[in-house]
């Protein structure tokens, strides 16, 4: 390799010690460059390695300064800063062997050995590690490396395009009031799950929300996350007296006074601090120094929006207000009861009608005034200045008014912050699969109290504060981490580049796989699913290009549809694995479930047979299957439970979906579907469309949540036939909520719909609708609660109606009459084409007795029953 000049000679000297290219690849790519450059140049030969995408631009400016240092972190390549903050860097990196590209967030050396930042870091990263939500952020793996003296503590999480929430106001301005309310209830469902997890955030902000190419709000940085039932994650800050955590503009007043004994309510305030900047453009008390701001949550109500702009409606406006109550005792109680609200404000359809024709004004308001010189720094600097100078001032203060007399007269400013990192992927969203997306039921996330509260807590005066303020000034040290303190990214050298593919003992097939399809038989690209879904997790590369695994026709396989996406997964999202037909394949393993999920989004499964003669349980669901559909799938010989589900459940627009499945019982004591809780999530967010559930069964579908709470079920389209019970709610009693069981038949069962336990009092928004029972032994719908209230247990919801019974009117207390309202009992003129199952017509309806006038129809179905005449 011939060189022209003294700088090049420095620049590829720094360039092979990197490790960043392979020595073969740089001869190729210099020998090419220098015979077709006019001018050649380190810079010049630089740019040209960028362009081909073997460096970055952040590798180039490094090793033009003779740099070669600091581009690997392990296992992980790093490509560029993408930035950083008080407490830590955050660089875009790449898996050396898998490609796959993550955030990587980096302790910075120096402050390891503090006895405080560590702790912090390794908190953080079990914080993430324990939650698995859509709308938080999620983490692969936390290590660290040893470099001569240095030691260097890194987590990886997952890296998404997206900007949070003050980069979006800084480039846009103030959202428009849908667009701000579905990102606050995105975020606070997430914060929820962290929540109902024994979790406090305690640095909810704009920065720590982010937006993803979708739309999809991603909660992030857990660092000052506190877990309420766990003690040593209270002495981690305590024994450095660190009483105070949070950022000081979305600071709850009774976490100013000691962050160790706040419950999940200093989040809720911290979020309607965050609304009203979405509305706003500013933060609620941006004016005055620092020492006034954070009095001002203390003591002064926020300026009402209507000072900013014209068309906020008045529901939210009272929502933030309400979000921001100063008494935790008195805010609104939890983050799912504040994403409830959001979703029913944007359900309505005279919302969207209001905020599309109210005109957007940004008024004019008097500047803030000039910030004092601390509100640069860290809070702990504003802390020493008070020290110095004497007790802070009253916002109302003589002083305080001249500092305002003394403002600029401009529009407001959007709030300058730093841009904490967006290192989490998007989740695409898919339409959840059901023939009549308007009748399933709002959402509303889980508003069940905190399991553990700390303290009661009393209503904080002026006098308090200014008696705190003294005392934290008498000595006691207070850490605020502000994301406006940048620090200097710390370099992360390594001399040792990782080993290539080659020399790793990974086993990568030889086989490369083009275009989109994976194909499984015995002339495909693998002979067993398992092979296919390790390809595409584990041995090799993820091939982004890949979307589905076809299963060939007429074949039983002994095997299994096994992912585990919880931890550190990675399986592509959408996704599909199908069979093909008509004689669809077969799965019958031979020792264990044929079918386990757990948490993975996006996926459709479809065209399957699951013989279960050999297993206690066809198909195992767990987590978040947000966006997944179980489709057209047999589940015969079942003698125990098809589907166990245990804590699954997806989200409002993203569902989890069972449609068009079978369920063959072949044992009087076998289940169609099993849903009960994981310790952090009952069942949620769950359609079950189109199913057969054939006897002889004891239960189609058993619901023995042990927290006794099931929530966004919506039950339609489906036949009951042969079983003891066609739909069952045991456990504790039972808590039904915005629950929609519509157009079913049940046919020669013993009982209907049974609640073995409740519904309690506390079960409303529950809708029973133009179902059809025949041949009922028992009861249609039993209650073990006598006189339960139709309307109480229907509330707000579609009223209960268009019931059809062939049984008579009953005499019981346990009974619930569901046929009140434009019902029918003692129906004659119900029959049925066949009563076969085998038949394409079974219980299908002779003439049209069982339609309805499209006036009276529920959800755009006009018809009683399951099957349309």
């Amino acid at each position: 390799m011939s060189l022209t000049s003294a700088p090049i000679e420095k620049f590829l000297s720094a360039l092979k010690q990197s490790g960043l290219v392979e020595e073969a690849t740089l001869n190729t790519s210099w020998n090419q460059f220098s015979s077709q450059a006019t001018e050649v140049t380190a810079e010049a030969f630089a740019d040209s390695l960028v362009e081909s995408g073997k460096i970055t631009s952040w590798h180039a400016s490094k090793l033009l300064k003779g740099k070669h240092k600091g581009f690997f972190l392990g296992k992980y390549k790093l490509l560029r800063l993408l930035g950083r903050g008080g407490m830590s860097s955050v660089y875009l990196a790449e898996h050396i062997v898998m490609k796959r590209q993550t955030a990587v967030k980096v302790l910075p050396y120096k402050l390891v050995a503090d006895t405080s930042y560590l702790p912090r870091f390794y908190r953080e990263a079990q914080a993430v590690a324990a939650l698995d939500h859509p709308n938080i952020v999620r983490a692969y793996d936390v290590d660290h490396v040893t470099d001569g003296k240095m030691e260097i503590h890194f987590l990886v999480m997952e890296y998404v395009k997206g900007q949070n929430f003050y980069e979006l106001i800084k480039s846009q301005g103030p959202l428009d009031p849908r667009t701000a309310a579905d990102y606050i209830r995105q975020g606070a469902l997430g914060l929820q799950h962290a929540h109902d997890a024994g979790m406090v955030h305690r640095d909810v902000k704009p920065g720590n929300f982010l937006v993803d190419e979708q739309g999809i709000v991603k909660l992030m940085d857990l660092g000052l996350a506190m877990v309420n039932d766990d003690p040593e994650a209270f002495s981690v800050t305590v024994a450095n007296e660190e009483k105070v955590l949070g950022t000081a503009d979305y600071l709850a007043p009774e976490q100013a006074v000691d962050s160790h004994l706040v419950d999940t309510r200093a989040d809720i305030y911290a979020l309607g601090c965050t609304f009203y900047f979405l509305l706003a453009g500013e933060p609620p008390y941006d004016q005055g120094t620092l020492a006034q701001r954070l009095l001002a949550h203390q003591t002064k109500d926020a300026p009402p929006l209507s000072q900013y702009r014209n068309d906020v409606p008045k529901p939210l406006s009272e929502l933030i207000n309400r979000m921001m109550i100063k008494d935790p005792e008195q805010r609104i109680q939890t983050a799912g009861e504040v994403a409830e609200e959001l979703e029913n404000w944007l359900a309505d359809p005279a919302t969207a009608a209001t905020t599309e024709s109210s005109p957007f004004v940004l008024h004019d308001l008097p500047s803030k005034p000039e910030q004092d010189s601390e509100d640069n720094g860290a809070i702990s600097d504003f802390l020493t200045h008070l020290q110095q100078s004497g007790p802070a001032e009253s916002p109302t203060s003589p002083a305080s008014q001249s500092s305002s007399s003394t403002s600029k007269s401009a529009k407001k400013k959007v709030v300058e912050e730093p841009k904490p990192v967006s290192p989490h992927p998007s989740d695409s969203a898919t339409s959840v699969l059901t023939p009549d997306p308007s009748s399933i039921v709002a959402h509303r996330a889980s508003s069940q109290a905190q399991r553990k509260k700390l303290r009661k807590r009393m209503g904080v005066s002026p006098l308090f504060v200014g008696l705190v303020i003294t005392s934290l000034l008498a000595g006691i040290g207070v850490i605020y981490q502000l994301s406006r303190t940048p620090e200097e990214p710390v370099p992360v050298l390594s001399d040792n580049p990782p080993k290539t593919e080659t020399e790793t003992e990974s086993k990568i097939p030889q086989k490369e796989i083009t275009g989109t399809v994976i194909h499984v038989g015995p002339k495909g690209d693998f002979n067993l699913v398992s092979e296919a879904i390790r390809y595409l997790t584990i041995d090799r590369d993820k091939p982004t290009s890949i979307q589905e695994i076809r299963i060939a026709k007429g074949h039983t396989l002994d095997d299994a549809i096994l992912i585990n996406n919880s931890g550190f997964g990675s399986f592509p999202s959408p996704f599909t694995i199908t069979g093909e037909g008509p004689e669809f394949p077969v799965l019958k393993a031979s020792d264990a479930s044929s079918l386990v999920l757990n948490s993975v989004e996006n996926l459709t499964i479809s065209n399957l047979v699951i013989d279960c003669s050999n297993q206690p349980v066809g198909a195992e669901l767990s987590g978040y299957l947000s966006g997944t559909t179980l489709s057209n799938i047999t589940f015969t010989n079942l003698s125990e439970t098809g589907i166990q589900s245990i804590g699954a459940g997806g989200l409002s627009s993203q569902r989890l979906t069972i449609q068009d499945c079978r369920f063959e019982g072949s044992s009087d004591n076998a289940v169609g579907i099993r849903f009960s809780d994981s310790e952090i999530m009952n069942t949620r967010q769950v359609n079950i469309i189109g199913c057969e559930f054939l006897g002889p069964m004891a239960k189609g579908i058993l619901f023995t949540n042990n927290q006794g709470v099931s929530t966004e079920i919506e039950i339609a389209l489906s036949i009951f036939h042969k079983t003891h019970s066609g739909i069952s709610f045991a456990g504790k009693a039972h808590e039904t909520t915005r629950f929609m069981i519509a157009n079913n038949t049940f046919h020669d069962v013993i009982r209907g719909i049974n609640f073995e336990s409740g519904p309690n009092s506390a079960s409303t928004e529950n809708s029973i609708v133009q179902n059809l029972f025949v041949n009922v032994q028992q009861s249609e719908v039993a209650t073990n609660e006598e006189n339960v209230s139709l309307a109480d247990f229907s509330g707000s919801a579609i009223p209960t109606q268009n019931n059809w019974t062939t049984g008579p009117l009953k005499d019981s207390s346990t009974w619930l009459n569901i046929f009140k309202k434009n019902g029918k009992t003692d129906a004659e003129n119900v029959k049925f084409l066949t009563t076969d199952p085998k038949s394409p017509d079974f219980l299908k309806p002779e003439g049209n007795d069982l339609r309805l006038a499209a006036t009276s129809a529920i959800g755009g179905r006009n018809f009683i029953g399951a099957v349309p005449p």
